[in-house]
């Protein structure tokens, strides 16, 4: 079949599935996954997909996470990680700590597995989607009250550690799967850094100096994009890793935008806006179909007993852990409650580092399997937990 038929078919059905499952608060991120396991079910995908497509589907998945990782990176605000500084560091803490030995504890010790395979178990159910849950509370119109504010805050505090997670994860496969020597990774670090720095203090400043008198506000949009692309590349090149560079530009365009003098609300505006109408409206739904379309629908119900049982962590140490971090600052448990159901939510972060643990050969089809059913099931019940909370407050 035609690749772009391929493309538009898939588009259709994202589209038509997310449609219908919203009248249900399903997020958009579920259909996507669940848009791939259907189109990739055998008897489908031998049809539908040749070479040809199947590569332009990668192509659009690859640039789709170098996106979503930079939109990460903007939305880090230092201002924002100040607020309610202390609720948001025992939150993300302990919603991060506990689902991750817990992960990792039973991965390891109750089902046997390697240690490289149940720590990327345990960090995938310790992330969670920042995003989706501003998307629900901003649903029940919660999201400017005082609950709405510290998940904001506390969901900031948690972007950074899952930088340093995914940080961590990166330099993991580059050491254990590249044999990349610690010293190289080191050499790489300290360089990129440096490359940082560079473009912070001069080259992203005259970049953006040179685009901001445009008549088009979307060359606002193409300079970001080349920024980001040129960060991937110099990080992939020293090794330190493509969605590292993609994070750090995204943080770096940030801070020029919205702290230097002389640049408006319109630019920032702009520029948000244009990376999230080409990012999420086109390419980073096809990293999340991709997700869905390797998912081995078979090996979800082979290991249903480990599928459910980490599920069940990752969401009682997510839940538990965000209101017990709420409760060391406001003695209110109700609200702590909320805090976690909102704070529940996986996606983003977590299944991109499942993808790379996969294409490393780190964790198995079936692990990957589990992990999407953790992911998908988490993101499911949040809405229907959080609505009537909420309806009560």
């Amino acid at each position: 079949m035609n690749p772009l038929v391929t493309v538009l078919i898939c588009l259709i059905v994202m589209y038509v599935l997310s449609e219908a499952l919203r009248r249900f608060s399903v997020p958009r991120v579920v259909s996507q996954i669940a848009s791939g396991m259907i189109l990739g079910l055998p008897f489908i995908s031998a049809y539908l997909f040749n070479i040809e497509s199947a590569a332009l589907i990668k192509f659009l998945s690859d640039v789709g996470v170098i996106l979503l990782l930079f939109f990460v990176g903007l939305k880090i605000s230092f201002k924002q990680f100040k607020k309610n500084i202390a609720s948001s560091a025992w939150i993300s803490f302990f919603n991060t700590s506990i689902p991750l030995i817990f992960g990792y504890l039973v991965s390891r010790f109750l089902f046997s597995l390697d240690n490289g395979t149940s720590l990327i178990v345990g960090i995938c159910m310790s992330v969670s989607a920042t995003a989706i849950a501003l998307d629900l509370l901003e649903e029940f119109n919660k999201l400017r009250t005082k609950i709405g504010t510290i998940v904001a805050s506390a969901g900031t505090f948690d972007d950074v550690v899952e930088v340093f997670l995914i940080t961590g994860v990166l330099a993991f496969l580059e050491t254990t799967i590249k044999r990349t020597t610690f010293s190289q990774l080191i050499f790489g670090v300290i360089l990129f850094a440096v490359i940082v720095m560079l473009f912070r203090l001069w080259i992203i400043p005259f970049i953006i100096k040179r685009i901001e008198g445009q008549p088009e506000h979307a060359q606002l949009f193409t300079g970001a994009l080349i920024i980001t692309l040129v960060m991937a590349i110099l990080a992939d090149y020293l090794g330190v890793g493509a969605l590292i560079g993609a994070i750090l530009s995204g943080v770096v365009v940030r801070q020029i935008l919205f702290k230097e003098p002389g640049h408006y609300l319109w630019e920032r505006t702009e520029i948000t806006r244009s990376i999230h109408t080409i990012a999420f409206g086109f390419l980073v739904p096809f990293f999340f179909f991709f997700i869905g379309f390797q998912t081995n629908v078979l090996a979800i119900w082979e290991n249903i007993g480990f599928n459910v049982i980490i599920t069940i962590l990752a969401i009682a140490g997510t839940v538990f852990g965000s209101a017990l971090g709420y409760h060391m600052v406001y003695p209110k448990w109700r609200e702590g409650w909320i805090v976690g159901w909102a704070m529940n939510a996986k996606g983003d972060t977590g299944l991109v580092i499942a993808q790379l643990a996969l294409a490393a050969g780190v964790i198995s089809q079936s692990i990957f399997s589990s992990l999407i059913f953790m992911a998908v099931v988490s993101t499911l019940i949040s809405p229907f937990v959080l609505k009537p909370l909420l309806q009560k407050t």
